[in-house]
């Protein structure tokens, strides 16, 4: 069995996988999209730090 807690970190974890698969592929896409492939990448960087630290935000503990 597996206390709330745990659920919560399990949710965090997959919700952190998400992101950063989801980053890999705009990183990846951006990559080979032409001359303005820099600005894609670090548009997609940022895309994925801000949505890393929202759900971090959403799933952290209010307690």
């Amino acid at each position: 069995m597996t206390t709330k807690k745990q659920e919560k970190d399990i949710i965090k974890y997959i919700t952190l996988c998400i992101c950063s698969t989801i980053l890999g592929v705009v990183t990846a896409i951006g990559m080979f999209w032409g001359k303005d492939a820099y600005i894609k990448i670090g548009v997609g960087i940022l895309i994925g730090i801000i949505g890393i630290m929202f759900f971090g935000l959403l799933l952290e503990d209010p307690s």
